[in-house]
Formats: C-alpha cells, sequence, structure tokens
C-alpha cells in the first residue's frame, strides 16, 4: 500500500475528524458534541461521536448515543449496526444480532458490516453452517458490485478470513479486499490493522510491522493498533512488546483482548494471580 501519510493527512479538513483520525480522542468527543448541538450533519457526526467514544472503551456512553440518535430518529436506518457492535462487546448478544438485523432490513449504510457481524455473531455462537453461508454470500456481495465503500470492503476481507478456515486460497481475497479498502479510504485504519494482523497470523513480522508502523504514524493512540503492534513485537521477540500491549489499556481499559493477551503472558510466566487480576475488568467488560 504506497498512499503516504502525508497524502492521508492532507484530505483531513473537518477538524473534529481529524482529531479523531490521529488519536486526540477527548478534542474529538468534545467537537462532535458541539457539531450535534449545532445541528450539523446529524447521522454523520453522531456516528463519528460513537465511534469515538467505543475506540477509548467507553461504551456505555457510546451505547447512550447510538440509542438516543435511534430514539430521536424512528425512521433512520442510522447507527442500528453500531448499537449492535457496542452491545456485542458488552455481552448483550441476543440484543447485538437484534441491531445488527435491524440495520441489515433497512438497508443501512453500513448493511454490509452488519450483515458480516451476523455472521460473526452466529459463528461465535456455534452456528457454524449458519456463519459460513452467510460469509460465503460476501463473494456474491463483491462480485456483483454491492461492496463499494472501504467498510464494505472491510466486510468482504473479514468474510473472507473466515472462509479462509477451510479453504486457505481465501486469504489472498482478504489482503485484496483489504487493499482495496484503503484505496477507497486512505483514512479508515482498521483495514491496515486488519492487514498487520493477516501478516502476523501468517507467520510475516516484516510485512505486519510496515502496515501497523503505518497506522501508528497516523494515529500513535490507536489502541487496537498498539495491541497488533505488540502481539508482533513479542512474535519477534522484543522486550518491550508487553509494554507496548500495555500501552493500549491507556487509551482504552476496557479492551478486552488486550486484557485477554496480558492475562495468557502472565499464564505463560506462572503468575497465576496476577493472570487472574489482570483479566478481572475483561469479565466485567463482557461477561461471556
Amino acid at each position: 500500500m504506497t498512499t503516504s501519510v502525508a497524502q492521508v493527512l492532507g484530505t483531513q479538513e473537518d477538524p473534529a475528524l481529524a482529531a479523531y483520525r490521529s488519536g486526540r480522542y477527548d478534542e474529538a468527543v468534545k467537537a462532535f458534541q458541539q457539531k450535534i448541538g449545532s445541528g450539523q450533519d446529524v447521522p454523520h457526526d453522531h456516528r463519528h461521536l460513537f465511534r469515538a467514544l467505543f475506540e477509548v472503551g467507553r461504551y456505555m456512553e457510546a451505547e447512550k448515543v447510538a440509542r438516543g440518535f435511534i430514539n430521536e430518529h424512528p425512521e433512520s436506518p442510522d447507527l442500528h449496526n453500531s448499537l449492535g457492535e457496542v452491545l456485542w462487546t458488552r455481552g448483550h448478544l441476543d440484543e447485538a444480532e437484534t441491531a445488527f438485523q435491524e440495520a441489515s432490513n433497512r438497508r443501512a449504510d453500513d448493511w454490509l458490516t452488519a450483515e458480516l457481524n451476523l455472521g460473526i455473531a452466529a459463528f461465535e455462537r456455534g452456528r457454524r453452517t449458519e456463519a459460513m453461508q452467510r460469509f460465503d454470500r460476501f463473494i456474491d456481495f463483491y462480485n456483483n458490485g454491492e461492496a463499494t465503500t472501504s467498510g464494505d470492503l472491510t466486510a468482504v476481507g473479514i468474510a473472507c478470513q473466515y472462509l479462509g478456515i477451510s479453504d486457505s486460497a481465501m486469504y489472498q481475497d482478504a489482503l485484496k479486499a483489504f487493499d482495496e479498502a484503503v484505496a477507497a479510504d486512505p483514512n479508515d485504519l482498521r483495514p491496515r490493522i486488519l492487514t498487520g494482523n493477516l501478516f502476523l497470523e501468517k507467520y510475516d513480522s516484516g510485512n505486519a510491522a510496515t502496515e501497523l508502523g503505518t497506522v501508528l504514524q497516523l494515529n500513535p493512540y490507536h489502541p487496537q493498533a498498539l495491541l497488533s503492534m505488540g502481539r508482533r513485537m513479542r512474535f519477534d521477540g522484543d522486550e518491550n512488546a508487553i509494554a507496548m500491549a500495555e500501552s493500549a489499556l491507556e487509551i482504552n481499559p476496557n479492551l478486552v483482548g488486550a486484557r485477554v493477551y496480558l492475562s495468557r503472558q502472565l499464564l505463560s510466566a506462572e503468575r497465576f494471580d496476577d493472570a487472574i487480576e489482570e483479566i478481572k475488568p475483561a469479565l466485567e467488560t463482557n461477561p461471556v
């Protein structure tokens, strides 16, 4: 991926969005709240406010934003998928699936992401046949030209990763979809992080470092990127890997993946009591 940091930053004109994308989360939250209060660009600003809160683990506030928008705009399909994502993160699985289905049925802008989330929900809850059927539909979504945005293409890539469990050739399709997602919106960091994670999963630490390093140039405080970089450093035997993963929790203390990762490292070191203490906040965030 050849898009430079300077090129990406050069496209950022909205100060609130620029603050969010560079990891100035408190500033971004305040700016989006002010914009919403003035009635500007209601769906987009609510969605960005939700994402800023969600990214730093302020899940109850994020849920309130999503529910508030849905209640005030019952005719709009927006933020149903967002509501589902925060409900899923907090362990309210049935409610989350209902919200995902609502977003899909009403063809929200992110309906393909909602479709993906329904597949992930089925997979995680043991309905594997249903899940794989859902993921397989993403090949048609892509071939029919229904995946047009960065979010859509990212959803296609994730679906291909799941299909790769039984067909390893699908991993190349996942990388292609993530690459197209970055091309569609160079400011969207999620497909870059997912690309880095996929490289690491395939034991390609060098390319993983390149992708994750680019993300952290753009946003040095992105919790998922910090966690992924910590995992990459651990793979290479870097003694600073744990500190890198811990830095993700400084931004988002409720990041369950970071708690699980650090707890496993403590278990490996036979620090059993510390491992239990590390995992407790994760269970408070998501008890299931």
